[in-house]
C-alpha cells in the first residue's frame, strides 16, 4: 500500500512540475496584468469621477509593471522569441545561419548570468541598507528581487531550450 501511495505522489508530483514548465510564466503574468489593470482602474475611477485620488496605487501599479516586464523577459527566452537584431542572419550564408544563432544566445546566457549576479549584489545591498518605498512603506529590496530571479530563470530557459533541441536530435 506505502508503494502505491508514493507512486501516486511521485506521478501528482511529476504533472505539477510539467505544469510549473509549462505555464509558470504565462500564469504569473497573466495574474499581475489583471492586478495592473485592477489598480489603474481603481485609479482612474477615484481620480476622475470621485475628484480623489490614492498614492499608492501608483506605486503598486509601477511595481507590478516591473515583475511583469522582468518575467515577460523569461517568457520570451521560453518561447524563443526574444528580440534580436536580424540584420546579421541575412547577410550571412544560410548555412552559417545557426551558427550565429548559437553566439546570439551564448551571449544572451552570458549576460544573464551577469546580470543575475549583479541582481544578488544589489539585493544584497538593499537588504543591508534598508529603503521603504514612499507611499506603501515595502523594503524594495523586496521589489526588485525579480531583477535576478528572472535573468536566472532566463538563463534556465536558454539551456532549456537548447536541451530540448538537441535532445530531439534537431541541430
Amino acid at each position: 500500500m506505502g508503494a502505491r501511495k508514493r507512486m501516486r505522489a511521485a506521478t501528482y508530483l511529476k504533472k505539477a512540475i510539467v505544469l510549473v514548465d509549462q505555464w509558470f510564466e504565462e500564469f504569473v503574468c497573466s495574474v499581475l496584468l489583471s492586478i495592473l489593470m485592477g489598480v489603474l482602474g481603481v485609479q482612474v475611477f477615484f481620480r476622475y469621477v470621485l475628484y480623489r485620488s490614492f498614492s499608492w496605487n501608483e506605486e503598486l501599479a509601477r511595481f507590478v509593471f516591473i515583475w511583469v516586464v522582468y518575467l515577460g523577459i523569461s517568457l520570451g527566452a521560453k518561447r524563443n522569441e526574444h528580440i534580436r537584431v536580424t540584420i546579421f542572419t541575412k547577410i550571412v550564408p544560410t548555412s552559417h545561419r545557426k551558427y550565429l544563432e548559437y553566439a546570439s544566445d551564448l551571449g544572451w546566457l552570458i549576460f544573464c548570468v551577469y546580470i543575475f549576479w549583479l541582481g544578488v549584489e544589489m539585493l544584497q545591498t538593499m537588504f543591508h541598507y534598508k529603503h521603504l518605498s514612499a507611499a506603501l512603506q515595502w523594503n524594495t529590496a523586496y521589489i526588485y528581487i525579480i531583477i535576478p530571479l528572472s535573468f536566472l530563470l532566463t538563463a534556465f530557459r536558454i539551456i532549456q531550450y537548447y536541451y530540448r533541441k538537441w535532445s530531439t536530435g534537431e541541430r
